[in-house]
Formats: C-alpha cells, sequence, structure tokens
C-alpha cells in the first residue's frame, strides 16, 4: 500500500536504483518535511551506497537542528559514510563525520576519532581530541552522574569502544599532544591506569609533564580518582600531592571523599605519607562534618594515612567531635579505638571524662581495656628522659624528634642541659626553621618558645610570621608578643588581616600582651568577625581597655544562634573571671538548647560562684595553633 504522505517523486526514486537517483534524494533532504526525510534516509540505507551515505554524512555540519538529531539518531546505519567522510581530502567533510560521531555519543565508533588523532590537519586533531572528550563525558553523565568510582565503571561493555580509542591515543600522544584526551584517559581511573603507566616508562615521552600540569591543579570531581591513584605512580606523586595539599574546592574535595574508598590499596595508602601539609584538613573540615558514618569511615582512613604531624590529626578529629552529625562522630571514635598511640589515649581520656553519651562511654570503655601506663612503659620513659638530659651531641636531635611526644613537665626537665647552651641551640634552631618540611619549621618555633629562646631567633620569626604554611605563620606571629618593637607591631597588624583565622586570633593574644593603642581599631573591627576565636580574643582584649562595644559584642556572642559562638563567649567570661554576667551564664546552663554549652555553662558557673577550682589560668598564655578544645573552641 502506498503511503499517501510521501510524495510521489521519493516512491519514483525508490524505484530507480542508480547514483543519480541518490544524488537527487540527498540533494533534496533539506527541502522535505521531517518525517520525509525520515522516509528517505530509509531509501539510501536500504540501498547501501557508500558515495551517497557520505555526501549525507559529509553535509552535516550545514543542515539544521532538526535533521543533524535524525541522523544522530541513525549514526549506526551511516556507519560507513562516517569512514569514508572521516578520510576525505576536505576538512568541512571531516569535520561533519566528527560531528555526527560526537552529536551521537557513538562508542562504538570512536575507533575513528583516535585515527583522526593522526591526521597532518591540526584542526582535524583538536576536533577529535574534543569529540573523544565529550563521548567519555556524555557516558560518565549518562551512566552515574558527575562523579562515580571507577571500579563501578569497569563491567561496563559500553565504554570498551571510548577505553580503547583513549588507550590508542595515549600510545600515539606525542603526534597529537592533545591533553583533553589525557583528561578523559584519567576520567576513566582504572580501564587506562596500566596504559598510562606504561606509556610513563617509554624513553623520552613527553606524556610525564601534560599529566603533572593536569593533576597539579585539578579541580574537577571526575579526576578525584585519579588523584588518588597517582600517589602510588612515581611520576605523577608530586603533582597528586599538591593537588590533594592544596584544594580549596568544594565539588573536588566530597570528590576525593567519595574515591577515599582507594586508600584500601596499600600502595596506596603507602604512597599517602607523602601528603604532609595540614591546611587541608581545614579545608576538609566542612565536608567531612556532613557524611554520613560509611562515607565519613572511609574519608578518615585517608586522613590516617596521610604523613603529617598526628597532632594535626587529632586536630581534626576534635574538631568532627564537636559536631551534632552523629554518624560523624561515631566514625571518628572508632578511628581513635583503632589509634594506638599516647595522642589518641590522651583524647580518649578527655572524652571519656566529659561526654556522657554513647561516645563518652566507647572511650571510657577503651581507656579501661588500654589500663594504666604499664612498667615497661615507665622504663622507657625513665631511658628517654636519661638520653634527654645527657649533654652529648646527639641532645638536640633527640630532644627535636621527641619534643611532641613529651609532657610539659618532661619538656622541662629534658630542655634544661640545652638552656646552658643557647647560641649553640638558636643556630641548630634555624637550621630547621629554614627547612622544607612545614611541621618541622613549626616544632622549631614551638622548641623556641618552651627554651625561651626568642630573642636569638627574632629575624627567623619576623620571616616566618609571612611563610606559606598557616600553622607556622600562626605560631610565628604568636611569638611576636616575647618580641616588642616596631618591627612586631608593623607585622601584628598586618596579620590582623591574614586569610588564616588561626593568625588572626594570635595576632589578637599578641597586641594585647604588647598594647593595643597602635591598632584598636583593627582589633575593634573583629568584634565583628564571622570566626568565633577571632571575635572572642578581640572582645577579651577590648574589654580590658573598658571599651562598651566589646560588652555589647559579648552579649551578642552569648546569644548567638551559633553554639561556637555562645561557647567562646562563655570562655571570655571565663577567663576574665566576669561575675556580673553570672545571671547569663546561669541561664545558659539551664536552657540552652546544646548539652554541650549547657554543661560547659555550669561548669563556668560553678568556678565563678566559688563551688569549684578555676580550671584555667585568669590571664592565659596566647593559645598556641595546634590543639583545639571542642568544648571552648579555643586552642591549649
Amino acid at each position: 500500500m502506498v503511503d499517501a504522505s510521501i510524495p510521489p517523486a521519493l516512491d519514483l526514486l525508490r524505484e530507480v536504483e542508480n547514483v543519480a537517483a541518490d544524488t537527487a534524494i540527498v540533494s533534496a533532504l533539506t527541502h522535505m518535511q521531517p518525517h520525509v526525510q525520515s522516509a528517505a534516509l530509509d531509501v539510501l540505507v536500504e540501498r547501501n551506497h557508500q558515495s551517497s551515505i557520505a555526501a549525507v554524512v559529509a553535509a552535516f555540519h550545514s543542515y539544521d537542528p532538526e535533521l543533524r538529531q535524525l541522523l544522530s539518531n541513525r549514526a549506526r546505519d551511516l556507519h560507513s559514510g562516517v569512514r569514508a567522510a572521516m578520510s576525505s581530502v576536505y576538512f568541512e567533510d571531516r569535520q561533519s563525520a566528527i560531528e555526527l560521531l560526537q552529536s551521537a555519543c557513538d562508542a562504538k565508533s570512536a575507533y575513528l576519532l583516535a585515527d583522526a588523532l593522526r591526521y597532518r590537519c591540526s584542526r582535524t586533531r583538536e576536533l577529535a581530541a574534543v569529540a573523544l572528550q565529550e563521548l567519555a563525558a556524555s557516558w560518565l553523565q549518562e551512566s552515574f552522574g558527575d562523579v562515580s568510582s571507577a571500579s563501578r565503571r569497569a563491567g561496563d561493555e559500553r565504554i570498551a569502544g571510548i577505553a580503547l580509542a583513549l588507550k590508542e591515543a595515549i600510545e600515539t600522544w606525542e603526534i597529537h599532544l592533545q591533553p583533553k584526551v589525557l583528561v578523559a584517559s584519567l576520567w576513566l581511573g582504572d580501564l587506562l591506569e596500566a596504559v598510562i603507566k606504561e606509556k610513563l616508562q617509554q624513553p623520552q615521552t613527553l606524556i610525564g609533564d601534560a599529566l603533572t600540569t593536569i593533576l597539579t591543579s585539578a579541580t574537577d570531581p571526575r579526576l578525584a580518582g585519579s588523584v588518588l591513584r597517582g600517589l602510588a605512580i612515581p611520576e605523577l606523586r608530586p603533582a597528586c600531592v599538591r593537588s590533594i595539599n592544596h584544594t580549596t574546592t568544594p565539588v573536588f574535595i566530597r570528590a576525593l571523599i567519595e574515591e577515599s574508598w582507594l586508600v584500601t590499596d596499600p600502595s596506596i595508602q603507602h604512597a599517602c605519607r607523602w601528603i604532609r601539609e595540614v591546611h587541608w584538613l581545614q579545608e576538609w573540615l566542612d565536608a567531612l562534618s556532613t557524611l554520613d558514618e560509611a562515607r565519613a569511615s572511609q574519608a578518615l582512613r585517608l586522613v590516617d594515612a596521610t604523613g603529617g604531624e598526628h597532632e594535626h590529626r587529632i586536630e581534626l578529629y576534635r574538631a568532627l567531635l564537636a559536631t551534632d552529625n552523629v554518624a560523624v562522630r561515631r566514625a571518628v571514635i572508632r578511628r581513635l579505638v583503632e589509634d594506638d598511640t599516647d595522642a589518641a589515649t590522651r583524647e580518649l581520656t578527655t572524652l571519656a571524662a566529659r561526654e556522657s553519651d554513647e561516645i563518652g562511654r566507647i572511650a571510657a570503655e577503651e581507656v579501661r581495656r588500654r589500663g594504666p601506663v604499664t612498667s615497661d612503659q615507665s622504663a622507657t620513659d625513665e631511658n628517654a628522659a636519661h638520653e634527654l638530659s645527657e649533654e652529648s651531641s646527639d641532645a638536640f636531635d633527640i630532644f627535636f624528634d621527641r619534643f611532641d611526644t613529651l609532657t610539659s613537665e618532661q619538656r622541662r626537665a629534658a630542655g634544661e642541659p640545652l638552656r646552658r647552651a643557647p647560641q649553640y641551640v638558636a643556630t641548630r634552631l634555624k637550621t630547621r626553621l629554614r627547612g622544607d618540611v612545614a611541621a618541622h619549621r613549626s616544632r622549631a618555633l614551638r622548641i623556641a618558645r618552651s627554651l625561651q629562646l626568642a630573642g636569638l631567633i627574632d629575624e627567623e620569626i619576623f620571616r616566618l610570621a609571612h611563610d606559606p604554611n598557616p600553622i607556622v605563620r600562626a605560631v610565628a606571629v604568636a611569638m611576636l608578643s616575647e618580641l616588642p618593637g616596631s618591627t612586631s607591631m608593623r607585622i601584628l597588624r598586618a596579620a590582623l588581616n591574614d586569610p588564616d583565622s588561626r593568625v588572626q586570633a594570635n595576632a589578637i593574644e599578641a597586641l594585647d600582651r604588647l598594647g593595643l593603642d597602635a591598632a584598636r581599631d583593627s582589633v575593634q573591627a573583629k568584634l565583628g568577625s564571622p570566626n568565633s576565636r577571632v571575635r572572642a580574643n578581640a572582645v577579651k582584649a577590648l574589654l580590658r581597655s573598658e571599651l562598651n562595644d566589646a560588652a555589647e559584642s559579648l552579649l551578642d556572642m552569648l546569644d548567638d544562634a551559633t553554639r561556637a559562638h555562645r561557647v567562646s563567649g562563655l570562655w571570655v567570661v571565663q577567663r576574665l573571671q566576669l561575675r556580673t554576667l553570672l545571671p547569663r551564664v546561669a541561664d545558659l546552663a539551664a536552657r540552652d538548647p546544646d548539652e554541650r554549652v549547657k554543661r560547659y555553662a555550669q561548669r563556668v558557673l560553678d568556678e565563678l560562684s566559688g563551688k569549684a577550682e578555676p580550671s584555667r589560668a585568669a590571664d592565659p598564655e596566647p593559645p598556641m595553633p595546634g590543639i583545639v578544645d571542642s568544648v571552648t573552641g579555643v586552642r591549649k
């Protein structure tokens, strides 16, 4: 039966099987109604004359959107024409073929794009690289969304064509030098990891520099898995370490957390020790505090594997325990239970004494299980003290290596012989202060403060107050309180606008000790800081000079909707012994919606009303970065 909607001319051409008839159909395609175009395409596909189908494909770039969509839907039927157009001497024909493959997301024909990367025409190579990347992106988006675990991709047969084309693109990298195919290859994770490793081992290959550039500045969440995998590849490890150390992009941080299951691979876990900077932990804090328990456990596994100082990881755990997310708090207490270090034991002991909920019960049970210090451990401590007290050439190195594990009493005892040679110790400290490891610079500053040697390393302190690492800057800025003078005041005024809140807070403490006169207005501006510790330090400093704005800011903090500000306000009341605010404190102890705030308010109330011994000195040392009280939100 003849379809009345099909023009008689097309019926006539259908009956005439020759090249001229095909040419007429191709020429008339753009003038047909959509349903007639589909019927005409059926005729051409049925006859399967390659030259005719190639002519349709070659004109793809000039067709209107409706006809282009029709051809995209029928891309598999036009495969012979795509191949012919890709080998054409005319760029426009090759452009149309590439655009058709990209529009159709034809993964099975991706090998044609890999072939096109070898063409002498640079425009053809660029188009082919873009199309390959778009094929990979479209497939990932369709199958898993923006970010997915590469282990789930590996079993999908539909990706085989794209992976094979990208494999060939990697192997022929020096011919085309198209970074987009490398980005797409990294998206596919373990499907192409072996190929990349093999390519990196080839002599005089240029691919390493290109991969390093991509991974160093990675913010695309689809690259997160490859950044973690790259830690185990020596040629890529520095770039991946920099990427993790310096990332500030929330969506990328969340993707790294999604892919942190990769740390179960021993080679990746071992390589994580190269991640030694610490400020990335602060960037992760917001993302970690919103996870469910399973994902939090995975992410904390990555944190534990890193090679930074252990105290910084404990600091992160303490901050996470202060969140309201029960699942995250459970994940943290699990990591502390699995951590057999002295620092973890001290944290568990604190939790057991302070928390009355499930976390406190778990901590108390673990503390009981660990038991008191054994006699063997006591002997070890005695031996360590003996070694540290020896006046030998190794005394400084021993003290430096063990400083973070010693109690305050042990530090005083072990540092006594070093105090008798201040110039020698200052020289050794300067060497560490000029080193590449931020954790060592921070520790050297704290040792100098412990040994009261700030005056002998003043130039180093001034320099490190501008250190790129915020922890180092914060310690150096705090030590400026021991170096009165115009240089310190100038640096402290600038530090009030430091991007890191710890540096700002320590600058206010130092100015408070040196005198606020030269920077009163700048400190007063911090009464509106969104950071509770910065605001509390500003209030404390300005209340000493009886500034009304400081008193009003303190009252606002005690009424603030944010728990951190209420707690920091209580800290100011406790530090300055502000008994006139006892009614307000009593109200918080009775009615605050947060149980931990209520407990802290009750302790402050008991202390100031004489029912308990003061828990801290009224005028403490400036808080040092590194240890955060999860109840008060201030550094101890």
